[in-house]
């Protein structure tokens, strides 16, 4: 817990800095026996940017009132950008331990999955995703927003450069399940949307949109795999729909995502079999649309971008209501 000291922050993030700041140091000083660790030191570091929600907070609620502040002058900006920085440091150890000075020092049989079985290693890019998507629901906005982006260039990377490699046997459904199915969960935790109300409205669908587009990029394999993990994610989505559908404009904003998703993924999904599962009325009624509307390549959209950045929430809050946060 030194790390996650305030006034301990800074000088432990330089000397982290110091030594991984690029790929060449990094190999010499990066090692499997010695990852989890400092990956959990550059976890605390980023966790210490929290304390930038009360200036966020405090200063949305005096604009609201009619005062006028100076949006720069928050007292915890510097343990905010060390936070910043600690992420994008973060991120940037997936160039390290993809080199094959760290790769031999992984032991042999690497496990397909976040948990050892049997004494093996777990490939390295697995707590890497759950120490990035960790801060995605950090209460800082500014936080959250940058951990989002910098989780979405993860896991393009890891799909561009490592899902392949023999070397760490990766599964496109762990990265799923570990960068952004188990984050849904957590966004559905009262105590975790309670830190920012508006704010992690927009984050919700921002992992959301993030989750369908981890399913359109990575190969799941067969359309059994494909309806399988879509039903994960409609059976996620489903409960913020329940949650929070009476926002203005959460319901349609995620409607719309999940709805490109689907289309481009029409000739892959069992529909009917979807149907199955105990849906809202407006993913249901979506599911039907898709039943009964023939598609084209001219018709399949493409999943929007979504702006990760929860800074000036539009949707409107008016109830929070508990439900069953129970993993699916």
């Amino acid at each position: 817990m030194f790390a996650s000291i305030p006034k301990n922050t800074e000088n432990v993030y330089q000397f982290l800095e110091a030594l991984l700041k690029d790929v060449d140091s990094g190999k010499e000083i990066l090692n499997y026996g010695n990852y989890l660790d400092i990956l959990g030191l550059l976890d605390e570091i980023s966790a210490v940017g929290a304390y930038g929600a009360q200036w966020e907070q405090e200063y949305e609620k005096l604009v609201s009132s009619g005062h006028r502040v100076e949006k720069n002058n928050n007292p915890f900006q510097e343990l905010v950008s060390t936070a910043l920085k600690s992420i994008t440091l973060t991120i940037g150890l997936n160039d390290i331990i993809s080199t094959e000075e760290f790769v031999l020092t992984i032991p042999i049989n690497t496990q397909n999955g976040n948990a050892s079985e049997n004494n093996k290693a777990v490939a390295p890019q697995y707590p890497l995703i759950e120490a990035i998507a960790h801060q995605c629901y950090n209460p800082c906005r500014e936080l959250r927003a940058h951990a989002l982006k910098c989780l979405e260039n993860l896991l393009i990377s890891i799909n561009d450069k490592n899902i392949k490699d023999a070397r760490f046997n990766l599964s496109p459904k762990n990265i799923l399940d570990g960068g952004c199915l188990r984050l849904l969960v957590e966004l559905l935790k009262p105590d975790v949307e309670s830190t920012d109300l508006k704010g992690m409205l927009v984050t919700q669908r921002a992992v959301v949109n993030l989750s369908c587009k981890v399913i359109l990029i990575y190969d799941f394999g067969t359309n059994s795999d494909y309806n399988q993990v879509v039903s994960k994610l409609l059976t996620i989505a489903n409960k913020f729909l329940t949650k929070n559908g009476d926002k203005s404009n959460f319901k349609d904003e995620l409607i719309e995502i999940l709805k490109n998703m689907l289309y481009v993924l029409h000739s892959k999904l069992d529909l009917d079999s979807i149907l199955k599962l105990n849906l809202s009325k407006p993913l249901h009624s979506l599911i039907v649309e898709m039943k009964t509307t023939k598609l084209d390549e001219a018709q399949v959209l493409h999943t929007p971008e979504v702006d990760p950045s929860p800074s000036e929430p539009k949707i409107e809050d008016k109830t929070t209501t508990p439900i069953d946060t129970a993993a699916v």
